[in-house]
């Protein structure tokens, strides 16, 4: 089973897209076969991949016509600029308009889409817009695990339990399946205030707050501006490109232990 993870939180600006883009480039050094879906109108990840100057279709087409088809699905899908590996299912604005679909269902659109070609590829990461709106609601129904990103302010923190009840709703209603993967803390520094936040998030939440926290480095936007892996930095972002490596470990090792519990729920039903 392929891994289709979702990078959540309603509230924008704590690092949704170069959380992403850093466990993509992690992928990349790990020869690993990615689709990056690009979920959030504004197009981000679709322009730091490269991909945002030759997009003939997007996810608003892709999802606007229901398609049953592989081929369709493979027609949307982009190269990125950064390796023949790692591809782009893109953005563009048109895509806002899906939060206002009223049109039965349409949120499990994106979950088809995705499984026609999920066998195609190793990982799936899924770029969630800042938002609780439909867009997010078709991601984490398309999606086998949930990353909620935030950081360690206060506001960020909010957005973490306000989704902790959608993704409860979607586990509930739309996909029993869905995992929690864990919450990414992102763009950490040593202040008293970040302290206190984390320790805050660590009280609620647990073992379910992943480790280490991503700190805040201007090379993570750097590259995203030249369009380039935050990798290909080397030795100028080696500490948060290691962080992101152990990260994606597990990101695949927790993708592997659904796999391994789903066979082993199918062996346990055949013995009955």
């Amino acid at each position: 089973m392929t891994p289709i993870v979702s990078f959540v939180n309603q509230k924008g600006g704590v690092g949704k897209t170069s959380t992403t883009l850093g466990i993509a480039s992690a992928a990349l050094t790990s020869s690993l076969k990615v689709l990056v879906v690009d979920t959030d109108p504004q197009a981000n990840a679709t322009a730091a991949l490269g991909a945002g100057d030759h997009v003939e279709f997007d996810l608003n087409d892709l999802i606007e016509a229901n398609t049953n088809s592989v081929n369709a699905v493979q027609e949307v899908i982009t190269p990125s600029s950064w390796s023949e590996t790692i591809d782009v299912l893109p953005a563009s604005l048109d895509l806002a308009k899906r939060d206002g679909d009223t049109t039965p269902m349409v949120e499990f659109r994106l979950r088809k889409a995705l499984q026609l070609v999920a066998p195609s590829y190793d990982l799936i990461l899924v770029d969630c817009s800042p938002s609780v709106g439909k867009l997010v609601m078709s991601s984490l129904i398309a999606s086998t695990h949930v990353i909620v990103v935030t950081e360690p302010s206060a506001p960020a923190l909010a957005g973490v339990e306000n989704l902790r009840d959608t993704i409860s709703a979607i586990q509930e209603y739309g996909n029993p399946e869905l995992e929690v993967a864990g919450v990414v803390v992102n763009r950490s520094n040593n202040t008293r205030e970040a302290r206190f936040r984390i320790d805050e998030l660590q009280e609620a939440l647990g073992s379910d707050v992943l480790r280490p926290h991503i700190p805040s480095r201007s090379i993570v936007s750097e590259a995203m501006g030249a369009q380039q892996p935050v990798h290909a930095y080397l030795s100028r972002s080696r500490d948060v490109s290691e962080i992101y490596d152990k990260l994606l470990k597990q990101i695949i090792s927790t993708g592997k232990q659904t796999a391994d519990n789903a066979r082993s729920d199918l062996g346990g039903g055949a013995r009955q």
